[in-house]
């Protein structure tokens, strides 16, 4: 099995023999380390099969039935493509600014480039429908298994430094990160796990993730905070459940049975309280 580190030499492996150009995609296609044809094939269980790689959950797998695997991030260091609208192969290259040049698509946001610097780029729907030999964009639909990938990606992208280096600074200051962030690595996991980051694609991988039953939940470990911290099932009227410190968001604290005897002593009948645990 060669190594990863001899795509240097070979930056552009060519088809197998009888394998259409239409197939050698991030869809369908070879890599230089193994003889058949890959397929896409989400395996969240299995261990990439590349060399130098242990990472679990994979993308594509040999199309003719060999126990081979290889997870999304060494499939796009292996494969790159050549598609029916542009001349040289494309690599993926995420470009969030560019507008997509295939046919009659406007999509902003773009995954693949020319491999030879052409000013030439495809959003990710436009690259699949090429690959299955049609002209307009496809949409992938989602099940349960291909958002527990994803969402597995996510997980690794949220404990990255450029995650963090984002988040840092709104935790130090006790202040929870915008939505947005959230919003943007989860868009990150799904482009690299082959999916659009449209709008409509996001909607849906929440959806399933919200949907994840109490078995998958905990593998995932910001899922498995949020259902430890988190319980909107419980009925807290007239129930004593706040005690202990209350920490503010200038660092200072106090006891909250002072405060509540306070609001007591004032009169309140009723106290709304937010706090948030991530802070």
């Amino acid at each position: 099995m060669p190594r990863i580190e001899s795509m240097a030499k070979d930056p552009s492996p060519r088809p197998a023999s009888g394998l259409p150009l239409a197939k050698w995609s991030m869809a369908s296609g070879m890599v230089p380390c193994h003889p058949h044809a890959m397929c896409k094939a989400i395996m969240p269980e299995n261990a990439c099969d590349a060399k130098g790689c242990d990472r679990h959950g994979t993308a594509y797998r040999c199309a003719e039935g060999c126990d081979f695997d290889v997870c999304r991030n060494c499939w796009v260091k292996l494969a790159s493509s050549i598609t029916a609208f542009h001349a040289h192969p494309l690599c993926s290259d995420e470009r969030p600014d560019n507008f997509c040049d295939a046919g009659d698509c406007e999509n902003k946001g773009t995954s693949f480039r020319c491999t030879e610097g052409c000013d030439f780029d495809v959003c990710h729907l436009c690259f699949q429908a090429s690959s299955k030999g049609t002209s307009a964009p496809v949409e992938v639909v989602l099940d349960q298994d291909s958002a527990l990938a994803v969402v597995r990606c996510e997980a690794e992208l949220r404990l990255g430094e450029a995650y963090l280096e984002k988040t840092r600074p709104y935790i130090q200051a006790g202040q929870c990160p915008p939505v947005e962030l959230d919003q943007k690595v989860q868009e990150k996991a799904l482009t690299q796990m082959g999916y659009n980051a449209h709008p409509s694609t996001v909607e849906a991988y929440q959806s399933l993730v919200r949907s994840f039953p109490p078995s998958l939940r905990p593998q995932i470990f910001f899922l498995n905070a949020n259902d430890r911290f988190f319980h909107p099932e419980i009925a807290a009227v007239g129930m004593s459940l706040l005690s202990g410190d209350l920490v503010l968001p200038d660092g200072s604290s106090f006891k909250l049975g002072s405060w509540l005897a306070q609001a007591k002593d004032k009169g309140c009948s009723k106290i709304f309280v937010m706090a948030s645990t991530s802070t």
